[in-house]
């Protein structure tokens, strides 16, 4: 038995990327791979037939098949094909069943494709069975790294699950604890940079690993740092539609909205085979940054062509929030009553729509404008709009604590920390007794101000801060007191 595992163990370290028994990363299956995240799944899997008629006990062809299913659910999926891939998946597992178990590969692939379908069964609502894949997922990946220390293949998928138990939201927190799934970001984000140096220069795997890196940067809500990292690594020679797409949702989250139009137009123009709503759904969002008076068109298109329920609330928010500020008010009313309907709210920005369609009053024009402006980073345009606005006419704290969180923002991005801190204190002074997140969000970018300029303890007294007000139960409270908890763990 001694005698198999190491010589297992010397196959791996002398073909790193040539796997034992029935898996196998061959050149056609890296050019599939790469088919499937440029959202070509007819060609990849067109490649995937020639290479089974080449090999056809290689299981990394299933593998990939099941990717490519897996794309096609995240890109466009609806339940009619959800229900199909659920029956697929099992085929496959079982038909994978008979391999053996001495490949390291095949705890590894079995595990990242359960980790994949609960990852889908959690988006269609499944949330059960979607948490018991994944979990099961964990226990395989787990039994491998145990058997496989040096398998380096293991860190894509155990990088992840670092990162996203020891992250998880709030909500779904009382799972992960039942199922004693735990996390350790530091090791997470070790893991993953160990595999994309594993993986450099081939084609498919590569801007695969930006993705999983993209996406722990994300669940961290380290956007910033993600957006550095992909730039100082990525090689257009690699990039896919998928790394490029969240590429530019980077760029966006950063307040470059103006490049962000730029990148999408241009991705607008790429033919894929399988329909990407996603690209209506961003440039919507950045042409809305701009205040540009054709936003709705992508957002009501995404509406359109979107098969199931996710981000519907958030476009439904954003698309009255668009109305109001230009001047159509009975589409404002009705965007913002659909916002209330039967659908359960998954993600933060459904969840954020809908207590923003909770409140008693319409947002004031003026600084939603500016709130707008700021963060596509038309800091010259968000200076101009807010200077038109006096506190003293405010009627309410809620819009005077706004007022000054945005002052606070603007100063922050351009540099000036002693206006910026000012503001900012004024808006904690406010709003610390108001039932809505102003102040704690002004407490948070107080603290990451502070940490930028190399003020821990400055940035120490201001998380606090944050953490200390709990005027109400919302998803804004709950991601601002992640974000200052994580900091403040970092600083420790």
């Amino acid at each position: 038995m001694k005698a198999v595992t190491y010589f297992t163990l010397a196959f791996i370290l002398f073909f790193p990327l040539r796997s034992v028994a029935a898996y196998e990363i061959t050149p056609g299956c890296e050019k599939a791979l790469e088919q499937i995240l440029n959202l070509q799944t007819v060609s990849a899997r067109a490649t995937l037939k020639e290479e089974s008629i080449l090999d056809k006990d290689n299981h990394y062809i299933i593998f990939l098949e099941n990717y490519a299913d897996i794309i096609e659910l995240l890109a466009n999926g609806n339940k009619a094909k959800y229900q199909k891939f659920l029956i697929r998946l099992d085929d496959r597992l079982n038909a994978m069943e008979e391999e053996n178990p001495l490949s390291p590969y095949y705890r590894a692939i079995r595990a990242e494709m359960l980790a994949q379908a609960g990852m889908i069964n959690i988006l269609f609502g499944d949330y059960l069975s979607g948490f018991s894949k994944i979990y099961s997922a964990n226990h395989l990946l787990a039994k491998n790294c145990e058997i496989f220390p040096s398998f380096r293949m293991n860190n894509k998928l155990s990088g992840a699950f670092n990162i996203a138990f020891d992250n998880i939201p709030p909500v779904f927190k009382w799972v992960t604890r039942l199922m004693g799934m735990k996390g350790n970001t530091r090791k997470g984000f070790a893991l993953i940079e160990n595999y994309r140096a594993y993986v450099k220069g081939h084609h498919g795997l590569e801007p695969e690993s930006h993705v999983y890196i993209i996406f722990a940067y994300k669940i961290i809500s380290e956007e910033e740092k993600a957006m550095h990292t992909i730039q100082a690594q990525r090689d257009p020679a690699y990039s896919t539609l998928l790394s490029d797409y969240l590429y530019v949702n980077l760029l966006y989250k950063n307040a470059q909205a103006e490049e962000s139009i730029k990148l999408l137009s241009m991705m607008r123009q790429k033919k894929t085979e399988v329909p990407f709503i996603y690209i209506n759904y961003l440039y919507g969002k950045a042409k809305l940054s701009r205040l540009d008076d054709d936003a709705d068109r992508y957002f009501l298109a995404f509406l359109k062509e979107s098969g199931e329920i996710n981000y519907k609330k958030e476009i439904c928010n954003l698309l009255s929030w668009h109305y109001l500020i230009h001047g159509s008010t009975d589409k404002y009313i009705q965007y913002r009553n659909r916002i209330k309907g039967p659908e359960a709210e998954v993600t933060d920005r459904d969840r954020e729509a809908l207590v923003e369609s909770q409140r008693k009053y319409s947002p004031n024009i003026s600084l939603l404008k500016t709130r707008l402006l700021i963060s596509g980073g038309y800091s010259n345009q968000a200076e101009e709009t807010l200077k038109k606005v006096s506190p003293s006419q405010l009627e309410s704290a809620a819009f005077r604590t706004e007022y000054y969180l945005l002052w606070g923002e603007l100063y922050s991005g351009r540099q000036n920390f002693q206006k910026a801190f000012g503001f900012f204190d004024l808006s904690i002074r406010q709003g610390a007794d108001i039932p809505e997140h102003y102040a704690s969000e002004a407490s948070l970018l107080a603290g990451l101000l502070a940490l930028k300029i190399n003020r821990p303890d400055l940035a120490k007294r201001y998380f606090k801060i944050a953490l200390s007000l709990h005027n109400t139960d919302n998803v804004y409270l709950e991601v601002i007191h992640k974000r200052a908890k994580q900091a403040l763990i970092r600083l420790s």
